[in-house]
């Protein structure tokens, strides 16, 4: 579901900020 990948691409932003 698109929902899924939304939240899928938040967790690799945060992730991504994190560095």
């Amino acid at each position: 579901t698109l929902l899924l990948l939304f939240w899928r691409l938040l967790l690799y932003w945060s992730r991504i900020r994190s560095m």
